[in-house]
């Protein structure tokens, strides 16, 4: 995932140098992914999760989850040579830098290095602050991602259909959200938008689990449930939508500072970083 990941994102900050752009890459970029996401959560429950007579609940099937992870290993591979092959005229106008590393230096000497250009990166007063909105953000997203489906499975008890409709909504609100933040971005900075962004999003997470326990929503296995929680999600996916795609346009930006200051083009130095910050998280 690194070995892809890394210059896959790098590649984004160097395709174009006006920020305005950048926002727009980030913004489609994080559209397809979605796109991506939702044909899975769509096949997922409707295909592999589908009720039995054994299992009403198509997600509680052990069974189902092998031919599950294949297909997304397999729909994986396919998007990553997709985006390989349709980028491969870009190698031509990439910059070339210069490896601080012998060929021929040890695995101690590799890692050594590389540990260095980590800790050059944090000296960037902008990457400090990035990082630690990012360490913010991604622990409530890893919470809302970990407790998610089972949030929706034993707290607000939806059915298996119910709970593919539920978490699709979000969606919606992304995709309507990503057509905004240029626009966004044009009245607002993007740390406003990404502070801005964050607070209305966590708002919208937590209001309906909140009000549950105040005994101020409607009942399980009602259509108000349903339709409140689909509300409620179209507004987490909009604005959540707000903070990744500046999050990623403000990373190039840094890159950019980065080079400026130290004449080094180290995209990548900052990506590695925010993956190796972002998966401990999530995990």
């Amino acid at each position: 995932m690194t070995f892809f990941q890394v210059p896959y994102l790098s590649l984004g900050a160097e395709l174009s140098n006006d920020t305005s752009e950048r926002t727009q890459l980030v913004s489609f970029r994080y559209v397809f992914s979605n796109i991506g996401i939702l044909i899975i959560l769509i096949l997922g429950f409707q295909l592999f999760f589908s009720p039995t007579l054994e299992f009403p609940d198509g997600q509680m099937n052990p069974a189902a989850y092998s031919p599950f992870a294949f297909f997304i290993g397999v729909f994986m591979m396919v998007s990553i040579l997709i985006s390989v092959w349709g980028t491969r005229n870009e190698i031509a106008y990439l910059k070339s830098v210069p490896s601080p590393v012998k060929r021929s230096a040890s695995i101690q000497e590799i890692f050594k290095c590389n540990f260095y250009k980590l800790n050059v990166a944090l000296e960037n007063h902008s990457f400090r602050w990035l990082v630690l909105s990012l360490i913010i953000s991604y622990v409530m997203i890893g919470i809302m991602n970990n407790l998610s489906f089972f949030m929706m499975s034993f707290f607000w008890e939806l059915t298996a259909s119910e709970i593919g409709i539920v978490s699709s909504i979000i969606f919606l609100g992304i995709f309507s959200g990503v057509f905004l933040t240029a626009r966004i971005h044009q009245v607002l900075e993007k740390k406003e938008t990404v502070l801005y962004g964050l607070v209305i999003w966590v708002i919208f997470l937590i209001l309906p689990t909140g009000l549950r326990l105040l005994g101020w929503f409607p009942n399980n296995g009602t259509d108000e449930v349903i339709w409140l929680l689909m509300y409620f999600r179209f507004f987490e996916g909009l604005f959540l939508v707000q903070i990744a795609v500046s999050f990623g346009s403000m990373l190039a930006d840094i890159a950019d500072e980065h080079a400026l200051t130290t004449k080094k083009h180290e995209e990548g130095l900052f990506l590695v970083r925010v993956l190796l910050q972002v998966n401990v998280l999530m995990d």
